[in-house]
């Protein structure tokens, strides 16, 4: 018996089901993105310095920027506990260590900021919030 072909289109429109429309409820469940502070790697060049500070001021979050010293024995013992603190933090902020003598040009920063020779954290305004571990 020869196979014989048939058009395709009708084929199809006399299979279609009509199945009934009911409007149904899905419950969506939208959690809210958690704010997430964002920790760096050190300051080493003030390109990177310049990158950061202007990547969070466009975003309008702010940066917390703790300059040190390798022979800062002060800084390692109070940098733990400001991360710590950050990391606990449940606001989109930035922080980001600066080593004040690292090689390079990273000492200008310290000049064009007016960094004390002490530990000092400013926030992204140029606003000193600790001088001398006390608070200004």
């Amino acid at each position: 018996m020869p196979l014989r072909l048939q058009p395709l289109k009708p084929l199809l429109q006399a299979r279609t089901l009509r199945l009934p429309l009911q409007p149904r409820i899905s419950n969506f469940h939208t959690s809210q993105t958690r704010l997430q502070p964002r920790i760096y790697d050190s300051v080493r060049s003030t390109d990177t310095f310049h990158t950061l500070f202007l990547t969070h001021t466009t975003s309008s979050t702010p940066l917390i920027t703790y300059w040190t010293t390798s022979y800062c024995s002060a800084c390692r013992v109070t940098k733990p506990l400001l991360w710590r603190a950050v990391e606990k933090s449940k606001e989109e902020i930035g922080l980001v260590e600066v080593e004040l003598d690292a090689p390079g040009d990273v000492g200008k920063l310290g000049l064009r900021y007016s960094v004390p020779p002490s530990i000092s954290v400013l926030s992204d305004v140029g606003m000193l919030i600790e001088r001398g571990g006390r608070f200004a």
